[in-house]
């Protein structure tokens, strides 16, 4: 579990900067489509979108595959624990050592402790997620605002700020006017 955590939790890292670029990439493609249009360079923008998308795709499948592991791992360790607990068990009680109650409670056991790795585990998958998020937010909390509010603001002219609405109707297409 340590080594998954220590193994992906970088990688999360890598996979939000990746992130980052196809959203920079995009909100570029959107504020520049005129110029990109009549500069022709739809296929070089559409490549530079490509690569960005293979890259954030191949770290999200070693992520995913890297923490899908852990699981099914998890719980062959309960099954075999679970086997071992019986198979041990049987030899104790046919010697008449043990009894078939306290076997069961050994079983119960093991199993509470198994289920507390696997509770762990999931926490390991959810907290370099979150520690990756905090550190974005907090970035977003640093930043220093770019408007302010003036030191005298102006009064506005409440004659300028009027709306009035003349002859003005609202109807559904097709619609029966009542």
């Amino acid at each position: 579990m340590l080594m998954a955590f220590f193994l992906v939790l970088p990688k999360f890292m890598v996979l939000h900067s990746k992130l980052d670029r196809i959203m920079l990439i995009m909100k570029e493609r959107l504020s520049g489509m005129l110029v990109i249009r009549a500069f022709t360079t739809e296929k070089l923008e559409e490549q530079r979108f490509d690569e960005a998308n293979l890259d954030l795709t191949r770290i999200n499948m070693f992520v995913n595959r890297a923490m899908s592991f852990m699981m099914p791992a998890l719980m062959f360790v309960m099954n075999a624990v679970s086997i071992l607990i019986i198979w041990a068990g049987a030899h104790l009680i046919e010697s008449q050592r043990l009894m078939i109650g306290d076997m069961l409670a050994y079983l119960q056991y093991a199993m509470h402790v198994i289920m507390s790795f696997l509770y762990i585990t999931m926490m390991f998958i959810m907290i370099p997620r979150a520690a990756v998020s905090a550190q974005r937010i907090g970035k977003v909390l640093d930043v220093e605002p770019s408007i302010e509010d003036p030191s005298s603001p102006e009064s506005v002219d409440k004659a300028r700020g009027l709306i009035e609405f003349r002859n003005v109707s609202f109807a559904y297409p097709d619609a029966d006017e009542k």
